[in-house]
């Protein structure tokens, strides 16, 4: 069975390791999302970019030039344009007009051509029938392939390769807007090339699943960083005024900023992604060694060094030593990119850092101080709020369980146990954008971690972080909630809860439950595969059918069936309605099986219709207790 995972990562939602694309001019005519993400993807390539503000004025007019440049940066020539020289490509475009060297590029590619006076009319509003032979002499397409006269060819081929979509545009002669350039260009990277490979992928991009260009890897390839921010004219070196910020995932400003934040951005996006992670603890190891560090290992916790500067600093050559207490910086990817302390030269590091969490272990390890000399102490370790596991050294007895703050100054860490909240008990129905409990608002970047905890010894403590969204219209009882805080405005700004997603679990179908007094034998599917779970000396009272499994460590601690509804309709991806009309969320990773024969065969939502089979649903608890469907079992009618 897969191992039940003490920390979940629930930033799956955006795009990547809390990376959250910024559409500034969404709201511009009501931007749909497909149009904000395809925009995105022009933005990351640097095809349109808005103005200072970050609009992108999708209604203004587009010029001969400026359509050339856009479409030079979709093309094999966007590395190649001359930009200074001593040639005029045109009577009209001299050496001095700031698109020469488009122009001439493109002249020299084939995808261009003037007019009969030798003109190129560079500022004149772009037909759609002109740009339309410039895409498909960019997709290889020749003036052999134009069959009849011009533009008729031209536009047949518009419509059979559907450079069309999302346009509805067809009389040749009509001058395009931004917003029409935006959706011809789009469609042309999204459009096979007259060999027939799609010509992203000629241009070195990765496709989707569907055939498209891939937002995500293209976003990886296109983002600069990380790089630390030293002082308070860090802007100066992105080369852009960014016009979105986000930091620690929710949004923010250039003023929100701080001096040891690691930093990403995205020129053609205008936006900046800051992180503010700092990590501090005892330098215990360096693997494969110290001499070329690609791990580190601080208080017990390994991180991976992702850059040379970190890699640097971890060696023999960057003057700290092992068990010397450091605190680091992590990127995006929670990767070692900087190193504070001692020896390091950075007069404004900050040192001081304070955590709130559950101890998920105890136990007693040997350390080496700075002269290299072992000792042995007594440590706990914390599962804490921000998703991350911490282990501190401490002579403080404290239980498998407990809720503890960490504070770290200086490169020492205390601990401290956290009773209930002062604030009184925290209760009340979370409103549908997820922004408040009851009457009480919670920060945009709250941390939130659910907790589940054995009752029986020895206590075992297993936890998982959520999104605030997670709790979008859950209500909360007192009970629920463990302990909770505010920031300085007054937000709540961590929340630790007591099990209330059942995210933790693992779900399967129980295809074997033999039980006899206190021992019992199992085997689940899971995810498709059978599994032979628990058993032995245990018995979980339970029968086969859908089932909720927890397992921390090598054991199972928790199993027990669902309950079921029979299903209505499949609405989506994403939810579905019972019998009774009632809609349901589906849970992320919700499986799907066709059940024959008394076997059961993982299949897909798209593949499932109520016409053709008998849908039953299976989920954990109600909704407004978080409960979502877990398992859809489709039988053929």
């Amino acid at each position: 069975m897969k191992q039940a995972r003490y920390i979940i990562f629930s930033l799956l939602f955006m795009v990547f390791c809390g990376l959250h694309p910024a559409v500034a001019w969404a709201a511009e005519g009501g931007a749909a999302l497909n149009e904000a993400s395809m925009l995105n993807v022009l933005a990351a390539l640097e095809i349109m970019n808005g103005d200072e503000s970050g609009s992108l004025n999708l209604s203004s007019g587009v010029t001969r030039a400026e359509f050339t440049k856009m479409v030079l940066a979709a093309s094999s020539g966007k590395d190649a344009v001359e930009m200074q020289g001593s040639f005029s490509p045109y009577n009209d475009v001299t050496r001095s007009h700031w698109a020469a060297g488009y122009i001439k590029t493109a002249r020299d590619m084939g995808l261009i051509s003037g007019y009969l006076d030798g003109t190129f009319r560079p500022d004149a509003g772009v037909k759609l029938a002109e740009a339309v032979t410039v895409v498909l002499k960019n997709l290889g397409y020749t003036e052999a392939d134009f069959a009849g006269s011009y533009p008729t060819g031209q536009m047949s081929l518009y419509h059979s390769l559907k450079l069309d979509d999302g346009l509805s545009l067809s009389d040749p002669e009509v001058e395009l807007t931004r917003r029409d350039c935006a959706y011809l260009i789009y469609n042309m990277l999204n459009a096979k090339t007259k060999s027939g490979q799609v010509l992203a992928q000629t241009l070195g991009y990765n496709l989707d699943a569907g055939g498209r260009i891939d937002y995500l890897s293209l976003l990886n390839d296109k983002i600069s960083g990380p790089f630390v921010v030293s002082d308070s004219s860090w802007q100066s070196s992105l080369g852009f005024e960014p016009t979105t910020v986000y930091r620690n995932d929710a949004a923010s400003s250039t003023a929100g900023v701080q001096v040891n934040d690691v930093i990403y951005y995205s020129s053609g996006m205008r936006t900046v992604w800051a992180y503010n992670k700092q990590r501090t603890g005892t330098y215990e190891n360096a693997l494969p060694d110290r001499t070329s560090p690609e791990s580190v290992v601080i208080s017990g916790v390994t991180y991976k060094v992702g850059s040379s500067e970190a890699a640097y600093a971890l060696s023999v050559l960057g003057g700290h030593s092992l068990g010397e207490s450091l605190t680091v910086l992590l990127g995006r990817d929670d990767s070692v990119v900087a190193v504070l302390g001692a020896g390091s030269g950075n007069a404004t590091m900050a040192t001081t850092s304070e955590l709130v969490g559950v101890v998920s272990a105890v136990g007693t390890k040997n350390y080496s101080d700075s002269s290299a000399n072992d000792y042995r102490t007594d440590y706990v370790q914390v599962l804490a709020t921000d998703g991350q596991s911490y282990e501190i050294s401490t002579n403080k007895g404290y239980n498998v369980g407990a809720l503890v703050r960490v504070r770290t100054s200086g490169g020492t860490s205390t601990i401290s146990g956290l009773g209930s909240s002062a604030r009184g008990n925290l209760s009340g129905t979370v409103d549908a954008e997820a922004n408040r409990i009851g009457n009480r608002q919670m920060a945009a970047n709250v941390e939130i971690l659910d907790v589940y905890q054995t009752k029986a010894n020895p206590i075992k403590v297993a936890a998982v972080k959520l999104h605030r969204s997670r709790l979008a219209g859950m209500r909360l009882e007192a009970s629920d909630v463990l302990y909770w805080e505010q920031d300085e405005d007054g937000y709540i700004s961590k929340l630790i809860l007591n099990n209330v997603s059942g995210d933790l679990f693992t779900y399967g179908i129980l295809q074997k439950a033999d039980e006899e007094g206190s021992s019992g034998s199992y085997e689940c599917v899971i995810n498709g595969q059978v599994q032979k779970i628990g058993g032995g000396n245990v018995s979980y009272n339970v029968n086969r059918g859908a089932a909720a499994i927890l397992q921390i460590g090598e054991s199972v601690v928790s199993m027990s069936n669902l309950s079921s509804v029979n299903l209505q309709s499949i609405d989506g991806a994403n939810s579905v309605t019972d019998s009774a009309g009632v809609k349901w969320l589906l849970a992320d990773g919700v499986q799907v099986y066709e059940s024959r024969d008394g076997s059961y065969y993982q299949t897909s939502l798209n593949l499932l219709n109520s016409s053709n089979y008998t849908l039953r649903a299976y989920y954990d608890k109600s909704m407004s207790k978080g409960g979502r469907i877990r398992i859809i079992v489709a039988t053929a009618k």
